[in-house]
């Protein structure tokens, strides 16, 4: 009787122990107050950025530096457009000059800041819709969202658009983001949270169009790849939780997380590691890429794949969530 009873306890603490690692790693929400949101974003301004982005005469890559300062103005001027003050961030790479583009919304001298970034450059010649003319076209839509509603905040916003997150720059200090990252952290910024927009384009409901990296996980998520994904590290589920509840808030979109060691291939596969790297709080938006869009890096990744309906939804998540952290 004993040696059955310590084996039921053992038992027990192992579903406990099971049950509490589920929690951590994704974030159940199960509250949800929608009675105070009436905001949205626009699928055609969402099609009109990423259109413009996949057709540049060049792809907009480190090998075609006019393409790139087509991009970088057509930024600058929709900023401008949306009543921003514009600084250019510029640094050299290889030899040549490269902008990171930002706008601030509120007093830049706020003891806190919340930085959203999206890199604008494209894999190989490629027109890279999904990856990642969604996140610009994403971060655009925010910046006008926050001048048309115009939210009362504690802390400043920080729209960023980087240069340079693709090979042959990924991973290198020579990343846009990792030189935003290292400034603020040289100006002792306070970073309440970084959001990263990555690949918000591409959706599916085929039944097991969505992967994932370590095979339980298929447990845990759907198989179909109709839902947007926030990645935090192992530390900070305390935010994504935040962030989730908030997104669900404003958006009928299915929104699932994960905290998990950054070990985990994908999981720091943008901008986001930099301010990983430097202590900062971050996390990604993404539709888990090459996990979901078999267009990846590729010549068919363009703008008529994209859904820009679920594109509208996951942006208005990420507006309600940044201004109501």
């Amino acid at each position: 009787m004993t040696a059955i009873l310590s084996l039921l306890f053992a038992f027990i603490i192992f579903l406990l122990f099971l049950s509490l690692t589920i929690v951590w790693l994704t974030r159940p929400v199960f509250f949800i107050d929608k009675d105070s949101v009436s905001i949205s974003s626009e699928e055609e301004k969402l099609k009109e950025h990423v259109h413009f982005l996949c057709n540049t005469p060049a792809p907009r890559n480190y090998q075609h530096p006019t393409s790139m300062q087509l991009v970088v103005q057509y930024i600058q001027d929709k900023f401008s457009e949306y009543g921003y003050q514009i600084i250019k961030q510029q640094y050299e790479a290889d030899g040549m000059y490269y902008s990171n583009v930002i706008a601030f919304y509120g007093n830049e001298g706020s003891e806190e800041r919340v930085v959203i970034g999206a890199h604008y450059d494209v894999f190989g010649d490629y027109p890279g819709a999904d990856d990642n003319a969604s996140g610009i076209a994403g971060l655009l839509e925010i910046a006008r969202l926050l001048q048309k509603y115009q939210p009362k905040l504690p802390y400043a916003i920080e729209l960023v658009a980087y240069a340079n997150e693709e090979r042959p720059f990924f991973k290198t200090d020579k990343m846009g983001s990792a030189i935003h990252a290292q400034s603020l952290l040289q100006e002792d910024t306070s970073i309440k949270v970084m959001v990263c927009l990555e690949m918000i384009g591409y959706f599916s409901d085929e039944i097991n169009s969505q992967g994932y990296p370590l095979p339980f996980m298929d447990l845990l998520y759907p198989n179909r790849g109709n839902y947007i994904s926030l990645v935090g590290s192992f530390g900070n589920h305390m935010t994504i939780g935040q962030f989730k509840s908030r997104m669900k808030e404003a958006s009928s979109l299915p929104v699932y997380s994960i905290n998990a060691p950054t070990g985990i291939k994908g999981l720091d596969s943008s901008d986001h590691r930099n301010y990983w790297d430097v202590g900062y709080n971050a996390i990604m938006v993404t539709n888990t890429s090459y996990y979901r869009n078999p267009n990846y890096h590729t010549a068919d990744d363009t703008p008529d794949t994209l859904d820009y309906e679920r594109m509208k939804h996951t942006v208005d998540g990420v507006y309600w969530a940044v201004i109501n952290l």
